[in-house]
């Protein structure tokens, strides 16, 4: 008789509109941390994200994560828009611009997520852009990292449970370990930690070859603790937040996607190789490939450690196919 009566109601509700009796899985959330290790010395910032994140007993490490500056500012510009200063036109800590190509938090306001910052430092609070999309930006003066905890966490108290998910961006200048631990624990409280996307990201990058390496730390629900050392770009990390934003099926992500620098690596989250092939870093000064312990410029030869000894066949012709196959698709893109 039970079975006899859930199938009337089924068939209630398909006369009344064939409407889905099914409950909607939570939309994904995104806790966004970055970090700088000081204003009078930036640099510091991948060694505080390393040594915090070795402590973890879960997420994913990427020790090798490329950008195109040492700059902050062009760093978190990098973050918003997925690709590099060649895109948004941001190099330095001072040079402004009048707005941002397509960002992730104006996407991500599109497809009906809640968006915030707290990003209490000069270089990204000046105007040009990383503000756009943003319900709440909060960007007007230094504040100690403890202090953008405390101003970060009533609006995600707020807006935790929201229906489109959330996008809050948190920059702490020189946090203690202590701090990172409370900014952990904002992502894994229990009413959306089962669908929340925390990561950890050093803006200040330090210069290392012909480029700037920093380091991020990736931690998603139901994934083993891992160490990646392959190297990614930090416009990578860009369709990774998105893949974690509102619902699987926006209908406006595929085109923004064609737009992006970067591949999503979340496949090192699951502790396996995130890219199949070289990504390559495009620069103001030209593109770099990038491969295990090596780099290549065009018209260069490979370079790598001091004790790297002779480069690997396969690698030299897995770079060297990388910047072919990176020329023709932005000879593709300027055409």
């Amino acid at each position: 008789m039970g079975s006899l009566r859930l199938l009337v109601v089924g068939l209630a509700l398909c006369a009344s509109g064939c409407v889905d009796p099914r409950v909607e899985d939570p939309a994904w959330r995104v806790l966004l941390v970055t970090v700088q290790g000081s204003v009078e010395e930036p640099g510091e910032g991948p060694a505080l994200v390393d040594a915090w994140a070795r402590s973890q007993a879960t997420g994913t490490l990427l020790e090798q994560v490329w950008c195109a500056s040492g700059s902050v500012r062009s760093n978190g510009a990098t973050l918003m828009v997925g690709g590099g200063p060649w895109l948004h036109g941001i190099t330095d800590d001072l040079g402004d611009r009048t707005a941002l190509p397509a960002s992730l938090p104006s996407r991500a306001f599109a497809e009906d997520a809640w968006t915030g910052a707290v990003v209490a430092v000069p270089p990204l609070a000046r105007a040009g852009g990383i503000e756009e999309g943003f319900e709440r930006f909060d960007g007007e003066t230094v504040l100690p990292a403890g202090t953008v905890l405390e101003r970060g966490a009533p609006w995600l108290e707020a807006r935790g449970d929201a229906a489109g998910g959330w996008l809050l961006w948190l920059h702490l200048v020189q946090p203690s370990a202590e701090e990172l631990d409370r900014a952990r624990d904002l992502a894994r409280d229990p009413r959306w930690a089962e669908h929340t996307l925390l990561a950890v990201v050093a803006l200040d990058a330090v210069t290392e070859g012909p480029a700037h390496r920093t380091r991020a730390w990736v931690e998603r629900p139901a994934t083993l603790p891992h160490v990646c050392q392959d190297p990614v770009l930090l416009a990578d990390l860009t369709p990774l937040l998105m893949e974690h934003l509102g619902r699987e099926d926006a209908a406006d992500r595929a085109a923004w996607n064609g737009s992006l620098e970067g591949r999503s690596p979340g496949n090192a989250l699951l502790g396996l190789e995130p890219h199949p092939t070289p990504p390559v870093l495009r620069r103001l000064e030209g593109p770099v490939a990038l491969w295990q312990s090596w780099t290549l410029e065009p018209g260069a030869e490979p370079l790598g450690p001091e004790d790297a000894g002779e480069i690997d066949a396969e690698v030299r012709a897995a770079l060297v196919d990388a910047l072919r196959k990176d020329a023709e698709r932005m000879s593709a893109v300027d055409s």
